[in-house]
């Protein structure tokens, strides 16, 4: 198999975690939940990426868009973070038996 081409794939993550942001800061979790699968495809996609060519051959473009796509990605993992603050309570709560008095 043949490395994929750094654009390529960098842009391709990229414009998907811009639509995975958007559907979190929308607050529609399902969507995050269904883009799992299609966003664990794209990182293998990226990791199939040769970094390390002729450095000469990494463009200024290139290495740009692994900036950009290294903050998308904290931003999604600051964001979904705060979510799991958010709803840990719930989730405690949920987790706890209901005890109910015994009956006369």
């Amino acid at each position: 198999m043949s490395p994929a081409e750094p654009d390529n794939g960098l842009a391709s993550l990229e414009e998907h975690l811009n639509l995975l942001l958007s559907t979190i800061q929308n607050g529609n979790w399902e969507g995050v939940a269904n883009a799992t699968d299609e966003m664990q495809s794209l990182l293998d996609n990226v990791r199939r990426i040769d970094f390390i060519q002729d450095p000469g051959k990494q463009s200024v473009e290139s290495l740009a868009a692994i900036q950009r796509v290294i903050s998308l990605l904290e931003t999604a993992m600051e964001s979904c973070g705060e979510r799991q603050q958010q709803i840990a309570p719930l989730l405690d709560a949920l987790a706890k038996p209901v005890r109910t008095p015994p009956s006369p």
